[in-house]
């Protein structure tokens, strides 16, 4: 049972003040503009924009990416609201990117809006869904070293915007990212050392040859685009190809590309395909395998896709430690789960058809984050008698390594039967909302005494501290209600 203690913390109640001020000031702004100036710009924004930056900065550094966040949400929904009415929609586009700028707080060199990353967060829960916004107040930003925008409708006038902070920036992320970004990318930034560009449409092979300049990449997603013209394949290809006519050779460590990036010499070698830690692909064809196994100092990798070539061949990679796989067979990953399994501290599994738990349990032993999300939980293979009476007592401790459990399944049969055998979990978000009774089961931690963080869906995160938890509720009009509660 649980038992109210407080309402909002008092910090909750300051924020929440903040948000309407925020809200309330941009209305002003907006929908009461004073004329155009002689250079048939607005000025009036100029001194209440002003006084937000002051307001924010008083903010203290501990907290000020959540609070970021959080007013960047609330500028973002007056912004989509206003830009509807079309006598408003001039002033909206020309003085939202400015008010928008002005609740970014001065230390927060990290502008993440990517909502719901692997790992999922409490922070997570506070970002935009559409970035619109974000890509039109880029060319007002600076100093920045990390950059995630989500989905966005990008049009001619929302462009990629660095000048302020292309000498800074070692991360980019975007899910809707085109062509151009990846060419202004390359000829501006050239610390970068992150490309996420998973999911984005407007990718085409013309991004290759714009890839292929970044010297320094240590992480390159380009899984879920568009992989007409055999995409993957042209880019491996050219990365191969370019390491072996600087002189590399298949197979050697990882060593040598150390030694190239930080020799003095002018004439170091960088070889890439032994510099990238993290890859992640739309992985169709076996030859796309072929290849990847020369990329043999990767930690991190995704696949997406894949449907009729073996992954065995990747059990050479033995720096090896996450491993994601999507929309698959089980029977093409099952041979390399078998030899590389104990060598993984993360699992994710997205609708891999007939995935055995039996496996993952005796080859996965290493494994602190696992993720298995399934549209059908017939696609997930449990022991024989899994849910005879008594089955539950017996998988205690079967995965006693899992800190971290992501399930989305549509049976709670089997999610709480999963839940029994993580015993040592601290983190647990589940996609698939179940009955109300099951939601206390876990609040009171029945099958995992040492819970810390529960997500409940997209609109409930738990953080317990001892017997007390802190529940926050989040609803579509951006709003929140935080609870302390003690669970006993």
């Amino acid at each position: 049972m649980q038992f109210p203690v407080t309402s909002d913390t008092i910090f909750n109640v300051m924020v929440s003040h903040l948000e309407v001020f925020v809200s309330q000031s941009m209305r002003q702004m907006i929908e009461a503009p004073k004329p155009r100036g002689d250079d048939n710009k607005y000025h009036h924004h100029h001194e209440p924009c002003s006084d937000l930056e002051q307001l924010v900065a008083s903010v203290h550094r501990q907290r000020a990416s959540e609070v970021t966040l959080l007013l960047i949400g609330r500028v973002n929904r007056v912004y989509i609201e206003l830009r509807n009415f079309p006598n408003l929609r001039d002033a909206c586009e020309e003085i939202s990117p400015m008010v928008l700028k002005s609740v970014i707080h001065p230390s927060v060199k990290n502008l993440d809006c990517l909502r719901y990353s692997r790992h999922r967060e409490l922070i997570d829960y506070y970002k935009i869904e559409n970035c619109d916004l974000i890509y039109k107040t880029t060319s007002l930003l600076k100093g920045l070293t990390d950059l995630g925008i989500g989905k966005a409708q990008r049009t001619e006038e929302m462009r990629l915007e660095l000048r302020g902070f292309s000498d800074t920036l070692q991360k980019f992320s975007s899910r809707s990212c085109v062509d151009r970004d990846v060419e202004i990318l390359a000829e501006n930034c050239r610390k970068l050392k992150c490309l996420d560009i998973s999911y984005s449409k407007g990718i085409s092979i013309l991004a290759v040859a714009s890839i292929l300049r970044f010297r320094h990449l240590e992480e390159l997603n380009v899984g879920g685009i568009n992989n007409s013209g055999d995409f993957p394949l042209d880019l491996l290809n050219n990365l191969i190809e370019d390491d072996l006519s600087r002189g590399m050779n298949v197979g050697e460590g990882r060593d040598s590309a150390e030694t190239a990036v930080t020799s003095q010499s002018p004439t170091s070698t960088i070889f890439r395909t032994k510099f990238l830690k993290k890859f992640g692909f739309s992985c169709s064809k076996t030859l796309y395998v072929i290849s990847v196994t020369l990329l043999s100092n990767l930690t991190s990798l995704v696949l997406t896709d894949v449907k009729n070539c073996t992954l065995t061949p990747l059990v050479s990679l033995k720096s090896l430690r996450e491993f994601t796989l999507w929309f698959s067979t089980y029977k093409l990953v099952e041979g390399f789960l078998k030899s590389v399994g104990s060598q993984l501290n993360c699992l994710n599994f997205t609708d891999v058809t007939g995935t055995s738990f039996d496996d993952i349990v005796r080859y996965c032993t290493s494994v602190e984050c696992l993720h298995l999300c399934f549209s059908r939980s017939d696609d997930l293979r449990l022991p024989m008698n899994w849910n005879v009476p008594g089955a539950i007592l017996n998988s205690s401790d079967t995965l006693p390594s899992v800190r971290t459990l992501q399930l989305l399944l549509d049976d709670l049969a089997i999610a709480e039967y999963i839940l029994t055998c993580v015993r040592n979990l601290r983190t647990l978000f589940f996609s698939t909302l179940f009955d109300r009774y099951f939601y206390e089961v876990v609040m009171q931690r029945v099958h995992c005494p040492l819970l810390r963080n529960f997500y409940w869906g997209d609109n409930v995160a738990v953080t317990f501290e001892g017997r007390n938890a802190s529940i926050t509720k989040f609803y579509s009009n951006g709003k929140r209600k935080v609870q302390n509660v003690v669970v006993e």
